[in-house]
Parts: structure tokens; sequence; C-alpha cells
């Protein structure tokens, strides 16, 4: 009892300083950096590559863009989304025409782009927004639209100029980009593969190799990664195909999966067509109880989840992987993102999660920003009386702070100096265990 009291008056005031350290930065920024920072738009990155089968008709690719300004961040209400101020342009089919946004059926050049999902927006040092669009360009004749473009091209490729029409200005960006197709398949799996859960989501995260091992073709960069996770009880088998240096020859087949009993193991055989074998992505997404995401970098997020399955998690490289990461099971959380927290949807790819907190370390699976995560939804969450209020009061007022906080050294030096003592608490109380009994008897005194 006089351990749980001891507690709640060191929690009382802890709380007490980190409000007014809060309030103090919001003011602190308004005062001092009223405006954003103008620079001018750039990319950073074109990722993508034109598949094996061009019998899909259609391939992906992702777009990251610098410096948008952050009025300038979401749809105009002519606008459906912020995709379509980007302007493609396949130069071998039309310099002067861009691709047209979601226009099934109505675009002259035999060509039309959808986005795959939303794009993904994150603060960069200017306090400008870049951008990750996710970008699915189809043929209308799927049969032959793909064999055509690579036909003009004269190579295993499409060349496309990229512009992006933002608030500060037409920006003609580093073009041209040169779209290859990939005619071999990897052999080489993901390594180093941390599974993070969060709001009935779960986050795979993996150094992205610069190069790894083809079957049928050189050496050379991955152009992209599948992330899976699957139901550890309601799933027994797996589509896949054999590989074939013609895709147009290659057979369905199935890979078994195996539920796991412990932490991280193998968990997918593929039987005698093990090794030389790959999980068919598209028809993945049709079966129930797995869900696949596919990424052109090192992190996926895996939503839709429930709170109360396990799940096998395991990552390969594309082109059509032959080989897969070694399965980890994990179960998502009940843990709360902003936009979750306030009514909004599940968590999206780079939402923050322990905002200022996040900024502060530099990385939302420090081990810092971990323990007061636990502080929060173990303790805060469950057993303070105004705990919950206290959080919703910390995710409507914390994001401008912790802006400020990510783009200043002193800053993130001041917070991580005043969250130290909430930080040593935390770990303290993990340490000791403390049981629910006591703390349920603290509540109700």
């Amino acid at each position: 009892m006089a351990l749980a009291w001891a507690v709640s008056k060191i929690i009382s005031y802890e709380i007490y300083m980190i409000i007014n350290l809060l309030r103090s930065l919001t003011l602190f920024m308004i005062v001092f950096f009223p405006f954003q920072a103008l620079a001018a738009l750039k990319v950073s990155e074109v990722a993508g590559s034109i598949p094996r089968d061009l019998s899909k008709g259609y391939f992906d690719i992702s777009v990251t863009i610098d410096d948008i300004l952050p009025t300038d961040a979401s749809p105009t209400s002519s606008e459906k989304s912020i995709a379509q101020r980007l302007k493609m342009y396949l130069t071998k089919v039309d310099d002067d025409e861009p691709i047209p946004y979601a226009a099934v059926g109505t675009s002259k050049l035999g060509f039309y782009f959808t986005e795959i999902q939303n794009a993904v927006l994150t603060t960069n040092d200017s306090k400008n927004k870049t951008a990750v669009f996710y970008i699915r360009i189809y043929a209308q004749d799927a049969a032959t639209g793909l064999s055509n473009l690579i036909t003009k091209e004269a190579a295993n490729q499409a060349t496309m100029n990229i512009t992006y029409d933002g608030g500060n200005g037409k920006q003609d960006l580093d073009n041209p980009y040169a779209i290859l197709r990939k005619v071999g398949v990897a052999k080489t799996a993901p390594t180093e593969v941390v599974v993070e859960a969060t709001h009935l989501s779960l986050v795979a995260s993996w150094p992205f190799a610069d190069s790894i091992s083809y079957q049928g073709a050189a050496d050379s960069a991955p152009s992209g990664a599948i992330a899976v996770a699957i139901d550890n009880g309601s799933v027994t088998s797996l589509p896949a195909k054999v590989y074939n240096t013609d895709p147009t020859l290659e057979v369905d087949t199935t890979c078994t999966f195996t539920p796991m009993s412990s932490d991280a193991g193998a968990c997918i055989s593929c039987g005698s067509n093990e090794g030389t074998s790959y999980l068919n992505f598209e028809e993945l997404q049709k079966t129930s109880g797995v869900t696949a995401t596919r990424v052109t970098a090192g992190e996926a997020l895996m939503s839709g989840l429930s709170k109360d399955k396990q799940y096998a998690v395991f990552v390969y490289y594309e082109p059509d992987g032959l080989t897969r990461s070694t399965c980890q099971l994990a179960q998502p959380t009940v843990n709360y993102s902003l936009t979750e927290y306030n009514g909004g949807s599940d968590a999206k790819q780079g939402d923050p999660r322990c905002f200022v907190a996040t900024a502060a370390y530099g990385n939302g699976n420090d081990i810092q920003v971990k323990s007061l995560r636990w502080f929060r939804d173990e303790f805060l969450l469950r057993y303070v009386p105004n705990g919950p209020n206290l959080v919703e009061w910390y995710y409507k007022n914390s994001p401008p702070v912790a802006e400020a906080v990510k783009s200043s050294s002193w800053l993130r030096l001041a917070v991580r100096t005043a969250l130290w003592p909430l930080v040593a608490l935390s770990e303290t109380m993990q340490s000791l265990s403390v049981s629910d009994s006591e703390l349920n008897s603290n509540k109700k005194t």
C-alpha cells in the first residue's frame, strides 16, 4: 500500500513537470518558429520493377517526393488524392501526355495509374513533408500492353519522366527514370527482421539489402519485398508457383504452413519444390487468415489484425523470392496512435507512436521509448483515474511539440533529460513487477 502511494505521488509530479514542459515548448515554437521552411521540391527515390510475367498487365513503383509544404499536404476539394499531382510520362509512348489517374478505359495512352495505398507522409529536417507514393500503372490491354511497352523500349525497361505540381511550384524532377524488368528471381532472404506489435497491427523492419543473389540473373538490388502475417491457428496451405525461366510456363503449387509453437523458427515448407518455388503474392492477398503487404523499403505495416490472435510473420524479397526469412510469432496489442485514439482508422505506415518521446530518442523502437509506452499502456491507461483523459490531451497537443523536438538537437537533449526520471520509474516498476492487486488497491483508495 505504501509503495503504491509513493509511486502515485512520484508519477503525479512527473506528469505535472512534463505537461509544463510541453506547454513551454509549444509557446516557444509559436513565438520563434511561426513559419515553415520553403524549399524546392525534389525526388529522393523511384523504386520498383516491371514483372517477369508481362501478362499481369501492370507494374508497381514507389515515388518519394521531398519538401512538400505542410499546408499543401492534403487533397484540395477537387482532388481525391495528392497523388493526382504526380505527372508521370512513359517517354517511349508519349512524352507530352501524362499517364491519367484512375482513368479506366479512357486513356489514349493505353495506360492509367492508381494508388496501392495512401501516400505515407513524414516530416523532414526542413519541417516540410516527405511523401512516399505507392503507385500501380496498368496497361488497358492487360494481355499485350506491357509487352508492347517493352518492345518500344528495345530493352527490358520502361523509361519515365516525373513531375510534381505542388504549392511551392511545378517541379521537373531529376529525369528520366528507368524502371527495369527483372528477368530472374530473388534467392536471398531478408535477415535481422524485427517484428513489433502495435494497435491491431504488426510492424516488420529489417536492413534492406543493396544487392542480393538471383536465380537466372546477375546479382542486383531487390525490386521490393513482401511481408506476410499468417493467423497461427487457421491456415494450413499457401498458394505458390514453381519457378521457370519462362513465367508463362510456371505451374501452380502449394506450400504447407505449420503453426508455430515457439517464438521463432521455420513455418513454411514447399516439399519437393523447396528452393524452386515462390509464394504467389496476388493469391496470398485473397487467402483467408493471411495479410500480405508489398513494400520497397525495409519496413512493412500489417494492419487490420486481431488482438486475440497470434501471427507467424516472415518476409521475402522480390521479384518472386525463392527463400524467406525466419518466421516469428507475434501478437498485436491495443496501443493507440493519435488518429486511432481520436476515432480514426487503423494505423498507417509512418504514423508516430509516442510522439515527443520518439522525436527525442529518434527511434520508436528505442528501449526508452518502449519503456514509456509500457508505462502508458500498463499503468497510466489502466490504473490512474484520469489516465485516459491525460493520454487523450497528450495526443491532441503533443504533435507540434514533437515536430519541434525532432528538428532541434538541443530540444531533443532537453526532452530526454526531462523524461529520464519517468523512464527510470517505468523500468523500476517493470523490474519489480508491481502486482495488479496492489495497483487495484491503490486505485480504490
